[in-house]
């Protein structure tokens, strides 16, 4: 059953990347990224009330439509950024970042498994988890980005 709503999952997410591809061309990068954040955050913070196979399957699957409409954009944004300010450090830099927040979260949670039982840690976990997708929002507009609507 697992396998079926990963699977599931990653079929709703091919054809949403698939579908965001066509639409892209009408709207700026950073668009979608706002929205489809917004959306995967709001949605993950769902994960916390899911008790059953079904609401498993409608939520991964909703994510992971929401998670396809930010993330192509959010790579092609990330590369032009690159671009811009040299890539290299560039890279180092954002990629450390990204090392630092996973080692606090990390902590966080290695912390709060102190005090909290399994299921309440599980449910931490995910709620911080989606209030950190909501940082994709605040990635400016890169410069080259200047050919859609906003």
């Amino acid at each position: 059953m697992v396998g079926l709503v990963a699977s599931s999952a990653l079929v709703a997410a091919v054809l949403a990347t698939y579908l965001i591809g066509h639409i892209s061309k009408q709207r700026s990068k950073s668009y979608f990224i706002s929205v489809g954040a917004t959306l995967t955050a709001a949605i993950s913070f769902l994960r916390v009330f899911v008790y059953s196979l079904g609401s498993a399957l409608l939520v991964s699957i909703v994510r992971g439509l929401a998670h396809s409409t930010y993330e192509s954009p959010f790579v092609a944004d990330y590369y032009l950024h690159a671009d811009e300010a040299g890539k290299p450090e560039y890279i180092f830099w954002l990629e450390f970042g990204a090392d630092i927040s996973r080692v606090l979260y990390f902590v966080i949670l290695f912390i709060l498994s102190y005090y909290l039982t399994g299921t309440s840690l599980l449910a931490w976990g995910l709620i911080i988890g989606a209030a950190a997708t909501f940082l994709m929002v605040l990635m400016p507009k890169a410069q080259h980005d200047s050919n859609g609507i906003n």
